[in-house]
């Protein structure tokens, strides 16, 4: 069973990532950007921008949650985490402050002019408050470390009882305006829960196989 769905996640991921290719190909024409504004309109790039926003996080998380189980069977979680600060923490720092800020600088970027670089690298960057594209790195450590946490949370009376608390913060963002990281976590950390509990519960989910929204996804396989 374990690779039956391995390959399904694998199958997954792979087309997740060319919707992602094929949403950010098409941005320009999203109105909701507005960071650029493209001269020449086309409805059907802006429907179809808005339609991969819709699936294309709750598919990454979900993927990202679901093999955070098989993680925790091979290592402590502390060990986890310090191994997800080298694989996304320090690419996030390395690639911001080597290729999107000089980028942005180059393409004078709205947000940034007159600001300066400090400001910049400390509030923008490692801080999170404008990081672009990379804010995904960032956010999907914070998961990682609370998913360290709240790893405990699978039986199914806790484990509803959080989802319901999850989908309560999905739904009102009481935080969001506080900052940019807290809006994306009340907005998908009930996804990579989902995952998480889906691989908790594989056996019992491959039971009702063909009900099951894994199987839905895997469709597409």
């Amino acid at each position: 069973m374990k690779d039956y769905f391995d390959n399904r996640i694998n199958n997954i991921r792979a087309i997740a990532i060319l919707i992602v290719l094929l949403g950010h190909s098409i941005i320009i024409y999203s109105p909701e950007w507005g960071i650029y504004v493209s001269s020449v309109s086309c409805n059907f790039f802006a429907w179809l921008k808005r339609l991969i926003n819709i699936i294309q996080m709750p598919v990454f998380f979900s993927i990202s949650g679901f093999l955070f189980k098989s993680s925790l069977m091979k290592r402590k979680p502390s060990r986890i985490v310090k191994s997800k600060v080298s694989r996304l923490i320090l690419p996030y720092l390395m690639i911001g402050s080597f290729y999107m800020i000089p980028i942005r600088l180059l393409a004078e970027y709205p947000a940034w002019e007159g600001k300066a670089l400090w400001k910049i690298l400390f509030f923008d960057l490692i801080l999170g408050y404008d990081n672009g594209h990379l804010w995904y790195l960032y956010v999907l450590f914070i998961f990682f470390l609370f998913g360290a946490i709240f790893r405990k949370l699978n039986r199914a009376v806790t484990a509803c009882f959080f989802l319901f608390v999850l989908s309560l913060l999905s739904i009102f963002k009481p935080f969001s305006s506080l900052h940019p990281l807290l809006y994306q976590f009340e907005n998908n950390f009930v996804w990579f829960y989902l995952g998480y509990l889906f691989s908790f519960y594989s056996e019992a989910f491959n039971t009702f196989h063909n009900r099951s929204y894994f199987s839905f996804l895997s469709l597409c396989c």
